[in-house]
């Protein structure tokens, strides 16, 4: 049975992270970005299971374990979360530990003793385990923050926390438990243990406290069920300040006590609410929640003044006239930009890696976002177009024009969502220009996409 858990338990973290996507291409919703202004769940109680085992001095093992050396133990986890990429973790582990290994016979005169002259010891005990932790998600830390797939969570935890324990060492062979003299004649009578009476080796008395320290070590991956339950593995190397699980002070290092479990977490909170650890980050904010500065708005305020100067710079062209001229007449709005695609559908043009280098693109989207704030109760309606004669799904490839856009006005110059409307019109309503115009100019301009700013 315990070969059986210990291969689901090194085999779990792979079949996890095989499953985890390169990128996300879905449009995220309004209500999945994290802002201070929202409501998210924020507790969560997580009961877990796994597999535990001590790195000591009396180990017959290096590093990994032996069946026998491994004991499966409870775990619970309460967990606040403050921000997206930091929650705090309390965490309880309660658990046996046991450990093999062998020592120079004292019994046989020193004279005659060879290093082969071993004798097996062993020892065994109980602990409860507190650690208070910070947990760092690292998907919330990335350039783009957020969930994996909306499904996967990665994370780090740095803590510290307190042992309570009992412990002994006995001989394999008699199970006896070893004195002091035992190990170095002449040293005392007084029996190898912690939490027992030196004295006398079945009176227990107060349990040893070690303090303990969890660095970088501890890594988890955490999938999300639904809105309610979280599924998640995680493994820790603690590090104890003193050296006395086994009962033995000799070692080179301290004992170092070792947890791999699975984890069933209940967010606690509304049903259809969100848990902040499930959020997106915010425009503008940091991985604290914080407010910083955005390079891209601050762009904003430069390209407002410079739109005057682009505006008188631009020579009229004759197919820029009959353009605006069939927009006007179509759409009689407040305010039109147009921006243009290129002839493959799958491939945005609106990137920040991309418009960069395309002011007058640059301009075009700085434009709506101005007049949007400018006109408080107007609708921004974005209406997408694609070429009679390219290929696939005219109306999905026109929509996914349109939510480059919007994705782009949102996240990059922080426009309200909420007064954005999609319209994909695929192959329809071809703009009709006059028989100047070449065809290759007539597929351009029906591949493109109209933000027009409508008043309500």
């Amino acid at each position: 049975m315990k070969q059986i858990h210990i291969i689901l338990f090194l085999l779990l973290p792979l079949g996890l992270f095989s499953q985890v996507r390169k990128t996300d291409q879905r449009i995220i919703e309004e209500e999945w970005r994290y802002s201070r202004e929202k409501k998210f769940n924020t507790w969560s109680l997580s009961v877990g299971y796994g597999a535990f085992w001590m790195y000591a001095d009396v180990s017959d093992f290096s590093f990994v374990p032996k069946f026998k050396d491994i004991k499966f133990t409870p775990s619970v986890i309460l967990a606040k979360q403050l921000y997206p990429a930091l929650s705090l973790d309390l965490q309880y582990i309660y658990g046996d530990m046991v450990g093999k290994s062998k020592v120079l016979d004292m019994r046989i005169p020193e004279s005659t003793r060879t290093s082969k002259d071993l004798r097996d010891i062993y020892y065994d005990g109980d602990f409860h385990e507190f650690s208070f932790s910070g947990a760092f998600f690292i998907n919330q830390m990335i350039a783009n923050p957020g969930p994996v797939k909306d499904k996967w969570d990665f994370y780090l935890k740095v803590g510290a926390g307190i042992s309570l324990f009992r412990s002994r060492l006995h001989f394999s062979d008699t199970d006896e438990v070893v004195r002091i003299g035992d190990l170095n004649p002449g040293e005392g009578s007084q029996y190898l243990m912690n939490g027992y009476d030196r004295l006398d080796p079945q009176k227990k008395i107060g349990r040893k406290l070690e303090v303990i320290y969890i660095p970088a070590t501890h890594v988890g991956v955490m999938y999300k069920i639904n809105n309610k339950l979280d599924l998640s593995w995680e493994t820790t190397l603690r590090f104890p300040l003193s050296d006395h699980f086994d009962n033995i002070l000799t070692g080179n290092s301290n004992d170092r006590p070792f947890y791999s479990g699975i984890f069933l977490s209940y967010k606690f909170g509304k049903k259809d609410t969100r848990h902040l650890r499930w959020t997106y980050g915010g425009l503008g904010m940091n991985i604290f929640g914080r407010a910083k500065r955005n390079p891209l708005i601050d762009q904003v305020s430069l390209l407002e003044d410079e739109i005057e100067r682009f505006e008188a710079a631009k020579e009229p062209k004759i197919h820029i006239v009959e353009i605006t001229e069939h927009e006007t007449q179509i759409y009689q709005p407040l305010f039109i930009r147009t921006l243009y695609f290129p002839k493959d559908g799958n491939k945005k043009i609106i990137d920040t890696n991309i418009i960069k280098d395309k002011d007058e693109e640059l301009v075009f989207l700085a434009e709506v976002i101005i007049q949007m704030k400018y006109n408080p109760d107007a609708i921004l309606k974005i209406y997408g177009y694609i070429d009679e004669n390219d290929p696939g799904d005219h109306e999905e490839l026109s929509s996914k024009e349109c939510e480059w856009i919007v994705d782009f006005l949102v996240n990059s110059f922080g426009g309200d969502k909420n007064r954005m409307e999609i319209i994909p019109l695929g192959s329809s309503s071809p703009l009709a220009t006059g028989e100047e115009v070449t065809d290759q100019l007539r597929e351009k301009t029906h591949r493109r996409v109209d933000m027009i700013l409508e008043l309500q």
